[in-house]
């Protein structure tokens, strides 16, 4: 991951655009800066263990609080690399555009024990503002910490990011901003969705979703960004991994059973079994931006030996010919 936060600096550099934040990488992509931020979700990628998915419900922000201290390459052949200290992408955003968590007296908002904020006279703050970020934290049922222990299958996660959305969008028409100026509407209300690994997979089955049930929040995601999502699956050696592999989910991966959670077992058929296809209906191809990283010697997992197998042109896992729809 913190190559992959790297590569999207450098890609905002190599863009003009102001450095470390994904929002700018959305905002100048697709050139319309909005005057209303939208509700930032952030779905983090794939836990494998027990104790993966516990650490990962130990943790507040599911990474999006990680960043780097690096040293970047210099525009000049004759200057030596110089040390970049990227804050991360929920410090940028909470620093540049203002964008705040939900977490209130240690609650997620999913928590029935959540309550809004209190003013300075102890009045409470009704919802949230839109410039919020939200973790979906799907692995907490999956840990020992927070729940049985077991992993989910994807649809199952889909369904709960239905479920989150809804609530975050009860929560924002709610909230009356500070300045006066009107609050966002039903027909207004609208979302970026942002991934991470397996996390985009997540988005997608819930985004490829056609139940009557997902179409109001699906219609209102306006942008869709990834990075080292597996749209295409995971090959190790050349070879797809297989659908009998099913010890906590890792058949995840495996295109046949991507083609049933992902809504493609019509369509796929037609691209040689390929799945990094996303319809139109589901999401616009010029509100969606994939990111992928290229050195695969970042990848640490098993002392190297995972990106061995996958081999050059990745990232360590995921291949960058499977990384973008």
């Amino acid at each position: 991951m913190r190559q992959t936060l790297k590569n999207g600096l450098e890609h905002c550099l190599s863009k003009n655009m102001r450095p470390g934040s994904f929002y700018a990488v959305c905002e100048n992509e697709y050139g319309d800066a909005m005057p209303n931020r939208y509700p930032i979700i952030y779905i983090r990628g794939y836990a494998m263990t027990v104790s993966e998915r516990n650490d990962t419900a130990a943790d507040p922000f599911c990474g999006f609080n990680v960043g780097s201290t690096l040293y970047r390459a210099t525009g000049a052949s004759d200057r030596q690399p110089a040390k970049f200290v990227f804050e991360s992408p929920l410090v940028r955003l909470a620093s540049e555009y203002q964008y705040q968590h939900v977490y209130q007296d240690g609650y997620d908002i999913m928590d029935p024990d959540w309550s809004p904020p209190r003013d300075d006279n102890g009045n409470s703050i009704p919802g949230i503002p839109a410039s919020s970020i939200i973790i979906y934290r799907y692995y907490d049922d999956g840990s020992a910490l927070l729940g049985d222990g077991k992993s989910r299958k994807v649809e199952v996660y889909a369904q709960g990011l239905n479920d989150l959305l809804k609530r975050v969008k009860e929560l924002v028409l709610q909230h009356r901003p500070a300045d006066g100026s009107p609050p966002m509407t039903d027909k207004d209300f609208k979302y970026y969705l942002v991934a991470h690994s397996m996390g985009g997979l997540v988005a997608r089955a819930f985004l490829h979703n056609t139940s009557e049930d997902f179409r109001p929040m699906r219609e209102a995601a306006d942008k869709f960004f990834t990075f080292a999502t597996p749209h295409n699956g995971i090959d190790v050696l050349g070879i797809n991994v297989p659908s009998w592999l099913t010890a906590e989910q890792t058949n995840t991966f495996n295109r046949s059973e991507m083609t049933t959670y992902l809504n493609l077992l019509q369509i796929s058929p037609q691209f040689n079994g390929r799945v990094d296809l996303i319809p139109q209906s589901a999401m616009p191809s010029d509100r969606i931006f994939c990111m992928v990283g290229t050195n695969r010697g970042d990848y640490e997992v098993l002392q190297g030996v995972v990106r061995a197998f996958v081999g050059n042109g990745s990232d360590g896992l995921v291949r960058v010919d499977n990384a973008s729809l």
